[in-house]
């Protein structure tokens, strides 16, 4: 059957295509987040029974064993913890600040109409639940992790929602994409600005350097990702030597990255015309040699390295090993809290409750009811086919706070038994969240039914 041969009267091809070219990387974004909040499940599980079992001395001893280079009498040597959480995880915020620039340049963020729905969900999402920690922790030395529950987990929540399959529209999942996106950000400038330490500025020169360095690199035409791992190098460690967080160097480099496509498909369909005719003259030939066929693919793939763009060439490079490799070992890490091996008296007390109702209760009212605000006001429109209840769910996900939570949690508690109830406090909330979002997903959402059957009746 020929493609788009059943399109309704009056449906432009050519409209097709592309509306179908731009979604098609957003359809690819959501289902690979959606699997890795399921591989998150599963790490998760077994760093909690890891930890608690009688392998458990292992567990700590692996994250404390020490990685690093000397040379003399300098000495620069971390334990593993640190290389996953301050090391790696820099390409998780790398990929998070290639995400934002997209948005800002052909997303949801574009145009103000389209981006005050998921910027008023996401403050509401971020000042509630602070909002509900402090209140709990006022006047006392734990205040200071007012931002824990403040992030939210969207490989989690995406994973949830693709538990309740067609329950679920897709202006929900593009609006969950588009406030966790937001929120991030939000999370980032918490860190710059609340849980870094004092700033020395040589380090600050060499992050300037740095970042100079990268835009002369795009200004002359530089386009080889390897090149760019020098200076990226540079900001790390310019960064870390500032006292602030040098995670946010991936989110400087990724907001640098250019998101529009050297070549127009205009450019590219003239520029690919003559290969196309070598093609057919390939193909007519009963036995073509290896060295023409690779010239061939050679030429196109310059072409097409043209027509896409950095951001999308380096989402497409990077997301897999994010998803799947970098965050999973930050959950394994991470995750691995001895059950019960606290005990929730005193400020403790204050400080679990403050975490679990900041993210159960905190999120879901915060994004809902700014979300209500906007659209009475008419700042925003409603999303079709989510209603105010698909809201509240997208609100209830988003107290899935896992792996935000956790990554703020290491700053304001570098170590000690807050970190330990606060770990405890992230699972419980982020697990009470998952279930009621399942709960109420079944309960108030009706299967969708399939496009075809619709068209058969």
């Amino acid at each position: 059957m020929a493609p788009y041969k059943n399109l309704p009267r009056g449906t432009s091809v050519r409209a097709k295509k592309v509306v179908k070219q731009i979604f098609r990387p957003l359809e690819r974004f959501l289902q690979m987040e959606a699997s890795s909040g399921l591989v998150l499940l599963a790490v998760t599980a077994i760093a909690l029974f890891w930890a608690n079992s009688s392998w458990s001395d292992s567990y700590f001893s692996l994250w404390e064993y020490k990685l690093g280079l000397s040379f003399g009498e300098w000495n620069f040597e971390r334990d593993v913890r640190f290389w996953i959480n301050d090391g790696l995880m820099t390409f998780f915020f790398f990929v998070v600040g290639l995400e934002l620039r997209r948005e800002f340049v052909q997303g949801d963020l574009s145009e103000f109409k389209r981006a005050t729905l998921p910027l008023m969900a996401a403050l509401g999402g971020m000042v509630a639940p602070a909002l509900i920690y402090f209140a709990f922790n006022k006047d006392l030395p734990s205040a200071r992790g007012w931002g824990i529950p403040m992030g939210t987990d969207t490989a989690f929540a995406l994973g949830i929602l693709a538990i309740l399959g067609k329950r679920v529209p897709a202006a929900a999942r593009i609006l969950l994409l588009g406030l966790a996106v937001i929120d991030d950000v939000g999370g980032i400038l918490v860190i710059a600005f609340f849980y870094s330490s004092g700033i020395q500025y040589g380090g600050l020169v060499l992050a300037f350097l740095a970042f100079i360095l990268v835009l002369f690199m795009q200004n002359i035409g530089i386009r080889s990702r390897m090149s760019y791992l020098i200076p990226g190098v540079m900001m790390w460690v310019g960064i870390y030597y500032a006292g602030i967080h040098p995670t946010l160097t991936g989110v400087v480099l990724g907001f640098l990255t250019p998101a529009r496509p050297g070549f127009t498909p205009e450019k590219i369909l003239e520029l690919t015309k003559p290969y196309r005719q070598e093609l057919v003259g390939l193909s007519e030939e009963s036995n073509p040699s290896t060295e023409a066929m690779m010239s061939l693919f050679l030429s196109l793939r310059d072409i097409y390295r043209e027509g896409l763009s950095f951001v999308d060439q380096l989402i497409q490079k990077l997301h897999g090993t994010v998803a799947y490799i970098i965050m999973p070992l930050f959950a394994l890490a991470n995750a691995g809290v001895i059950i019960g091996g606290t005990e929730l008296g005193g400020e403790a007390r204050n400080v679990f409750w403050g975490v679990v109702l900041g993210l159960v209760v905190g999120k879901p009212l915060g994004i809902f009811l700014t979300s209500l605000l906007a659209i009475k006001l008419g700042f925003s429109k409603m999303p079709v086919g989510i209603g105010y209840k698909g809201i509240f769910q997208v609100g209830m996900v988003g107290g899935i706070g896992f792996t935000m939570a956790l990554f703020i949690a290491q700053l304001a508690f570098p170590s000690g038994d807050t970190l330990e109830v606060i770990k405890q406090g992230v699972l419980s909330a982020s697990l009470v969240a998952a279930v009621v979002s399942l709960v109420t997903g079944f309960l108030w959402a009706p299967k969708v039914q399939p496009e075809a059957s619709s068209e058969s009746a």
